[in-house]
């Protein structure tokens, strides 16, 4: 992992891509103010983001995303207990090569009925879907390191990247839908495809595929230029680390009510990750 220039969620680079279009264009996909707080260390040449919340939970918000993924998804043998899925990916942008942990909602059947329209089985049975495939083997394994050690539970097979797919749900009272917001969610977790459920006060009838290619045709022709701005943006965020921190140094990305990003000097020596984890994969 030493040579990614940067290794993040997803989450940040949403806010931040938000924030530079809002500054440069006064354009704000989520009609919210951008607080938010990304904190930062510097390991070798490689930056580490995470994000930072004052809250450890977060309210739900209006519709019927998480029941209509209960009823159209079903989860895989030995993931019963999980609380959330997520899929690291690697990609380049900008010229920087990135490390990005991303949630997902789940994925199509990639095996055994690959010969199935995903989108007649779908709209015929919400159960159809599966997070992962059936189990061939279930593997522990112990990986040490100096200080402690990491459990690694394999179930399943590995899902194929265009196998992954995201939910969304859209009643008959259509909200205005940010596309761009959306464009930028499916690039950088490199989902091709979105589908979702149709319904009338909570009753669905149908689910719509959309590919990644028409929802940036609906974010319109700027959508480029939008990307160039977090390009810059990233580029600068890049400068200023390693122009003002050494290995191990930490820093701290805040916007506050104002609309104005700072970046501020981290007091303390609690890195993002101990010492004896980064050892371990450094």
């Amino acid at each position: 992992m030493a040579d990614m220039d940067f290794i993040t969620d997803r989450n940040g680079i949403r806010k931040l891509y938000r924030w530079v279009n809002q500054a440069s264009w006064g354009i704000n996909p989520i009609g919210q103010a951008q607080i938010f707080r990304i904190d930062v260390e510097l390991v070798g040449r490689t930056i580490l983001l995470q994000r930072w919340e004052a809250e450890s939970t977060q309210l739900g918000g209006p519709g019927y995303e998480k029941n209509f993924q209960k009823r159209a998804t079903s989860q895989s043998p030995g993931c019963e207990n999980g609380t959330g899925h997520h899929r690291i990916v690697t990609f380049t942008f900008g010229g920087k090569k990135f490390l990005m942990r991303c949630t997902t909602d789940a994925c199509l059947p990639f095996k055994e009925e690959e010969d199935q329209d995903p989108l007649d089985k779908l709209t015929k049975n919400f159960n159809s879907m599966n997070l992962q495939q059936r189990p061939i083997s279930k593997v522990r394994k112990i990986a040490t390191y100096k200080g402690g050690f990491l459990s690694v539970q394999t179930v399943g097979k590995l899902v194929p990247q265009e196998s992954i797919i995201e939910l969304k749900t859209k009643g008959e009272i259509v909200n205005p839908v940010c596309y761009d917001d959306l464009y930028v969610q499916l690039l950088f977790a490199q989902i091709s495809n979105i589908y979702t459920g149709r319904h009338k006060r909570g009753e669905f009838y149908t689910v719509e595929k959309t590919s990644m290619d028409a929802i940036k045709e609906k974010a319109g022709d700027t959508m480029d230029d939008r990307l160039k701005l977090l390009k810059k943006l990233l580029d600068e965020i890049q400068r200023v680390v390693l122009e003002n921190i050494e290995d191990g140094g930490s820093l701290s990305i805040v916007v506050a009510g104002n609309g104005t990003l700072k970046v501020l000097k981290r007091e303390g020596k609690n890195g993002l990750l101990p010492e004896n984890i980064l050892n371990f994969i450094y």
